[in-house]
């Protein structure tokens, strides 16, 4: 019996990535449930806005995460071929909701429609994540080349504070309401780049990474707390008559910067010696794009099933215990699975991608020879 052999994934960069799988489903039950239609102003309100905030760090931890991991990506072709079995693993997955849609839901398009829907990233309804994180995986080298031109720590903090400044303080600031006025907001820039708030979170996950950056867990819990009690409070205190209509903070604020950050530090240094535990959490981890992309399936399914309106916030809990575990635990297995099919086909784009760097490499050494020589008879 061949002994287990423990995998090269830092153990804590896969935890980090299934809390935010779990957090995707977790965020989305809110969304599912009439929370947002909630108007009580109470203790419990405040409890649940606070739940609803951690878990709304879903999809900025994944762009940290992505900072974190893609920090020394140089500009290559190996660097953008390696999108390739991203884009087969997203277009399996949206075959597979398609396929729950058409034999499930008995949706009818023709396959013109269906096929549009795949390449402009609206299939499956979370698909807009891989549109995002596609056009910041582009540019990834540059951005790596920019920060690494940077000589002193002091300039790179600067620098992270800089991009989180141009492209998302103005989205806070502005949201805060000035009543009476025809003037409606603070109307503060500049504003021009807040679409890039994608760039500010990988931004910090490769600052991290970059300096090593620690915090004593005990301190930086208490710290997570306070900061989303204070959001919720804020949230809960600023809503007339629904959540939606008070200060509630989104991706692109720059008030849940330090709320992501604090929960990677939480998470990303966890070790673990149990290679067991190290190779499921591992594996896990591994799916988590598919994970994201096939969850629309059960969020469907689940939430169609339970059509009736949470009309209380004690309702929620018991909807979550409900729906949420078992929802993860299909959701991974066909994630898995999704992977398994396509492994063949990746490996086999990823051999023959390997084999035209390699020969592309030989060609430009020598043709660096050829251009030493030249220059040598010349001289």
């Amino acid at each position: 019996m061949s002994k287990l052999t423990a995998p090269k994934n830092e153990f804590g960069i896969d935890i980090a990535k299934i809390w935010a799988m779990f957090s995707v489903l977790s965020l989305h039950m809110f969304l599912y449930s009439n929370y947002y239609n909630f108007a009580e102003k109470s203790f419990e309100a405040v409890c649940h806005a606070a739940i609803r905030m951690l878990f709304y760090q879903c999809v900025p931890l994944f762009l940290v995460i992505t900072g974190y991991l893609k920090r020394n990506a140089e500009f290559s072709l190996k660097h953008y071929y390696k999108l390739i079995p991203v884009l087969i693993s997203y277009v399996a997955c949206a075959l597979i909701v398609i396929a729950y849609k058409i034999f499930y839901l008995h949706e009818s398009f023709s396959i013109l429609i269906w096929a549009q829907s795949i390449w402009s990233f609206n299939q499956p309804t979370y698909a807009w994540y891989l549109n995002a994180y596609i056009s910041l995986y582009l540019i990834i080298p540059f951005i790596n080349a920019a920060y690494k031109s940077l000589e002193t720590h002091t300039q790179k903090r600067v620098a992270v504070i800089v991009v989180v400044f141009v492209t998302m303080f103005a989205t806070t600031i502005n949201k805060i309401p000035i009543k009476g006025e025809i003037i409606r907001s603070l109307g503060i820039g500049p504003t021009f780049f807040q679409k890039m708030w994608p760039v500010a979170y990988y931004v910090l996950g490769m600052y991290i990474g970059d300096v090593k950056l620690k915090i004593k867990k005990w301190f930086g819990a208490i710290l997570l707390f306070v900061l989303l009690a204070g959001e919720a409070v804020t949230a809960i205190m600023t809503t007339p008559n629904n959540f939606n209509n008070g200060l509630n903070f989104t991706n692109e604020d720059c008030v849940n910067v330090p709320v992501v950050m604090l929960i990677f530090l939480l998470l990303y240094d966890i070790k673990c010696k149990n290679i067991p535990i190290r190779r499921i959490a591992a594996k896990a981890s591994s799916v988590s794009l598919n994970f994201l992309l096939i969850s629309a399936v059960g969020d469907n399914y689940f939430y169609n099933k339970n059509i009736n309106p949470c009309l209380t916030y004690s309702d929620l809990p018991k909807r979550y215990l409900k729906i949420i575990p078992l929802h993860f635990l299909l959701a991974l297995i066909v994630s898995i699975i999704a992977g398994y099919i396509v492994m063949p086909i990746n490996s086999l784009i990823m051999m023959i991608f390997n084999k035209l760097c390699g020969n592309a490499k030989v060609n430009e050494k020598n043709n660096f020879m050829m251009k030493q020589t030249v220059n040598g008879a010349e001289n």
